[in-house]
């Protein structure tokens, strides 16, 4: 009786250290994997943080900051990123972070108030400040039939202004072909 008393004493104390080690090499993982989750979450902030600065340097001698002047200067300053976007290859998900530096204070602003998703989707962005500065197919057409040649604008000048206004009247509209813009 005392010898299996004994035998499960002895019997016990062998599966409770089975059990305490399988408990440590657990913990032991869980560490393990911890770490190399940090590790990976500190690569990849450092990584986009390098990427921010590359692509920032590539751009900053490329554009100037837009003007407070008037709305429609958001249209060709967006449209000159776009090209620096496509002919950098710059990845979706720092657009934002680039462009944001060169907007206008309004601009600026209007993102700050976006949060989450919304806030690092460029074309949300886009849409959302084209919308917030009520670019809009009438406002295009009001700018194109009250516009007024400077007396210090060459005609030339004058003739692109309108040209531009036209044009981003017809692809506010979605125009693709002449009996779709009658």
């Amino acid at each position: 009786m005392e010898r299996d008393k004994l035998a499960m004493t002895h019997e016990e104390g062998e599966v409770r250290r089975r059990r305490d080690e399988a408990e440590e090499n657990f913990r032991d993982s869980s560490l393990r994997l911890q770490a190399e989750k940090f590790e990976f979450e500190r690569r990849k902030d450092e990584a986009l943080v390098f990427k921010l600065k590359q692509y920032g340097d590539a751009i900053r001698n490329s554009v100037s900051k837009m003007s407070d002047n008037s709305p429609i200067d958001f249209l060709p300053f967006i449209a000159n990123f776009e090209r620096l976007f496509e002919s950098l290859a710059v990845p979706a998900d720092i657009r934002v972070s680039l462009i944001s530096l060169y907007l206008s204070d309004r601009c600026r602003n209007l993102i700050n108030r976006l949060q989450g998703e919304e806030a690092t989707s460029y074309e949300f962005v886009k849409k959302y400040l084209m919308d917030q500065l009520r670019l809009v197919p009438s406002y295009f057409v009001d700018q194109f039939n009250h516009v007024v040649k400077y007396q210090t604008e060459t005609y030339k000048s004058f003739a692109s202004r309108l040209t531009t206004l036209l044009k981003y009247y017809v692809e506010s509209r979605d125009v693709d072909n002449f009996d779709s813009l009658l």
